[in-house]
């Protein structure tokens, strides 16, 4: 996931089991406490599920439909602090794709700006 934005293994978090997803965050939350603690948070909760949705929606139609440079754009046209603050094994992860390929992918992006740059 992107700076500012909600992860999470959902499944998980709804069943009380362990995630098949890894996530690595910055910073601890605890949603289920949050709702204990402030019952009027379970509002809350409901925004965050749909929000996760829309997400989750968006992100498989991006990997069903888009090619992997078209995806590597898009996160590329993201706030710029984001791609000099992940490495670049994160960035192929996120996009489906292995290391190697990514680099191929960058290198064809870059020489094909130097050819239009040229001309």
């Amino acid at each position: 996931m992107l700076e500012n934005a909600l992860a999470t293994g959902y499944m998980s978090f709804l069943r009380h089991v362990p995630s098949q997803q890894s996530i690595v965050a910055l910073k601890d939350s605890d949603l289920q406490n949050l709702y204990r603690r402030y019952p009027k948070s379970e509002r809350l909760g409901r925004m965050v599920a749909e929000y996760l949705y829309y997400v989750l929606a968006t992100r498989s139609g991006a990997l069903m439909i888009e090619t992997p440079e078209q995806r590597y754009r898009d996160l590329v046209a993201t706030p710029p602090k984001v791609m000099q603050r992940i490495p670049l094994y994160r960035v192929a992860s996120y996009l489906g794709v292995i290391p190697e390929a990514l680099s191929r992918m960058r290198k064809r992006i870059v020489d094909k700006t130097q050819i239009h740059f040229l001309m």
